[in-house]
């Protein structure tokens, strides 16, 4: 239960830092395309 728990914590982390990451790179490349 306690690793099942931690694994997703885990997961939904990476994910978020995914999206941040990649909000950042769109934002960039838009900024410089227009």
């Amino acid at each position: 239960m306690q690793t099942s728990t931690n694994a997703i914590a885990e997961i939904l982390q990476f994910m978020v830092a995914i999206g941040f990451v990649a909000a950042i790179i769109y934002g960039v490349i838009r900024g410089l395309t227009f």
